[in-house]
């Protein structure tokens, strides 16, 4: 059976904040569970090997994932495989609780070669340094070296094996009263002595490469000044210090992901801003983080008691969907109104509104009680509309809800010449109502051209230039002094050079630099001026000359550009669309398909500036319909 989900994604360049100060959703993600991998219990170590496949610890055994399929690796006797770590020549080396050994890979297939078997503890772990191999266990630091293994006790019997990290080139382990220790080859040297043990005991070490090492307790987050440890700030200290037990990677090399058990995941910049989250408020199914690591993409893989989920963090975009209020079913149409985004629905109007917790996704909700399918909004000057397959309504200030000013219709197009009027496009032709002294009444139907309209543009003259689902394109001429406005309407079929009709469908149409556009049929047409003829459009970019043309949308804050959404001819349903801007120049520059391609077909597309940027830096709105 086939699902439609809403989705509206915001895209914006790498770098911008989107933070507690933007509106964001949640990143893409990618979640597994049993059903796909089997029942292997938790997980506690993820790593990814030299080739690029994804490797998970589990009891006696380890998951390997492809990207495509996965296998299971018997590791008998090792009990929970706690680490994972791939050395300079692309071995994968592992330790339990009581054995250590390596992954050897023999004609395609892995096999485990097992080097130790004695006590390490729940805490064993594995440190590279270069070329040198350590590892964790509960009674000291283990030394490989040529096949043998020497230990150095610990400096106390309060360390924390598992926090120990490698930074400045040197082994540093924590205790569990707040002291660091570093480990100079044959001996452990105190470098920092904690003031406050009430701050709990050192958990992680991260060697942090933008500033000083970063030092997590379970009190908060700490920054190593010198010999002292002093509070790093951050967007979500209101949490760490509620947090039950927290954990930190740096991932991509320059943020830091901060695990807070049965929260959430929470990137932060180099000053502690936030810059995303993926929260069990946002559509995380399961937060009871086990382990966690990254692939060579930058993608965030995390097992928790129940699941296997990738995230990828900083991927220039933003998801809404139903986790953050969103309908079942298709999202038509995104506009900003008053500072506000709006979404079209199958099933009314949403608004974005801010989380009450800064650090949580913003969340849609329903502008006033409506249920209606919406098929199109529009923003005209300082009032907004919205079409609805029944009802013609204005969006209310400050939420007050929707106000009925017309009948249904699938698209409403506002008139360029008056700003007083408004033309639908209704089950039953072309419609217009004018509003006077602040009441909307029709001005009549067009009946002479009794087609569903799928697109609309006026031009500065005050012609129509409309797209039908099925009988080609036309420009309607109205005459603007007589009453009814459609009495003398003078309307020409636009036919090619030959005289032929153009297959329309329900093509999209853009005026765009005096220029007016038409898709039909996966083509793209322009109007010859001053004539009622249309001639391909040239698209001098190699790249789209033999894709699929679907949509051609403007840009809202400059004539430099137009949206285009195309993908190959002859694709098959899984086949994504790709979003690209056209340049006046004939240049493309296409979105990362991870983007557009996820995303089905896409309805809509609205950019804007973002703190006075255009591109890059200006987010593009899409709302689509996916289909899984």
């Amino acid at each position: 059976m086939i699902k439609f989900l809403g989705v509206v994604v915001f895209v914006c360049s790498a770098g911008v904040l989107l933070g507690a100060d933007r509106e964001f959703g949640h990143p893409p993600f990618r979640t597994f569970t049993a059903h796909d991998y089997g029942e292997v219990g938790q997980i506690f170590a993820i790593t990814e090997d030299a080739e690029g496949r994804m490797l998970f610890g589990c009891e006696d055994r380890i998951l390997v994932f492809d990207n495509n399929r996965w296998e299971t690796i018997a590791t008998p006797g090792t009990g929970f495989i706690r680490s994972f770590a791939v050395d300079r020549r692309g071995v994968v080396w592992f330790s339990g609780g009581s054995e250590i050994g390596y992954l050897s890979r023999v004609d395609g297939e892995y096999r485990v070669v097992k080097v130790y078997e004695g006590p390490l503890g729940v805490n064993s772990g594995i440190i590279l340094n270069g070329d040198r191999l350590y590892f964790t266990s509960d009674t000291g630091l283990l030394t490989w070296n040529n096949g043998h293994l020497s230990k150095q006790p610990w400096p106390s019997d309060s360390m924390n094996p598992f926090s120990s990290a490698i930074c400045h080139g040197r082994i540093w382990s924590g205790d569990q009263y707040g002291s660091l220790y570093e480990f100079d080859g044959d001996k452990f040297n105190k470098i920092t002595a904690s003031p406050d043990s009430s701050a709990g005991g050192v958990q992680t070490i991260v060697d942090w490469p933008m500033g000083d090492t970063l030092i997590v307790k379970s009190s908060g987050i700490f920054r190593k000044a010198g010999s002292d440890l002093v509070p790093w700030p951050t967007d979500v200290d209101s949490l760490l210090k509620s947090a039950a037990f927290l954990q930190v990677k740096l991932i991509l090399g320059r943020y830091l992901a901060v695990f807070i058990q049965d929260r959430g995941v929470y990137l932060l910049n180099q000053e502690g801003r936030l810059v995303e989250s993926f929260t069990v408020a946002s559509g995380l199914a399961d937060a009871g983080f086990e382990a966690f690591g990254e692939d060579r993409d930058g993608g965030l893989w995390v097992g928790t008691d129940t699941e296997i989920t990738r995230i990828q963090f900083d991927a220039g975009y933003s998801e809404f969907d139903q986790e953050l209020g969103l309908p079942k079913g298709f999202v038509t149409d995104v506009v900003r109104y008053r500072g506000r985004i709006y979404a079209a629905t199958q099933h009314g109007v949403f608004v974005l509104s801010a989380a009450e917790d800064a650090s949580d996704s913003c969340h849609f909700i329903r502008l006033g009680d409506r249920t209606d399918r919406f098929l199109d909004t529009v923003v005209s000057g300082l009032n907004a509309f919205a079409v609805s397959d029944t009802d013609a309504y204005s969006l209310g200030v400050a939420d007050s809800g929707l106000k009925r000013i017309g009948p249904g219709a699938s698209i409403i197009v506002p008139s360029k010449t008056d700003p007083g009027r408004l033309f639908l496009s209704t089950p039953n032709g072309l419609e217009s109502i004018f509003n006077s002294n602040g009441q909307w009444s029709s001005e009549g139907v067009l009946s002479q051209l009794p087609y569903f309209i799928g697109g609309m543009v006026e031009d500065e003259k005050g012609d129509l230039f409309v797209s039908t689902e099925s009988n080609g394109f036309y420009r309607i001429k109205l005459n603007r002094d007589g009453q009814p406005l459609f009495r003398d309407a003078h309307i020409d079929q636009l036919v090619d050079m030959q005289g032929r009709k153009v297959l329309s469908g329900q093509g999209a149409v853009c005026e765009w630099r005096g220029q007016m556009l038409f898709v039909g049929a996966g083509r793209v047409w322009r109007l010859v001026e001053g004539t009622n003829r249309l001639v391909p459009f040239e698209l001098k970019e190699k790249s789209l000359r033999d894709r699929n043309v679907q949509l051609i949308v403007g840009s809202q804050i400059t004539e430099d550009y137009v949206w285009v959404c195309s993908r190959p001819p002859n694709a098959s349903p899984a086949t994504g669309f790709e979003v690209g801007r056209l340049y006046a120049s004939g240049a493309y520059q296409p979105l990362s398909r991870a983007v557009s391609f996820p995303l089905g077909i896409i309805n809509s597309i609205w950019d804007e500036e973002v703190d006075g940027n255009r591109w890059p830096g200006s987010p593009a709105i899409m709302d689509s319909c996916a289909s899984c």
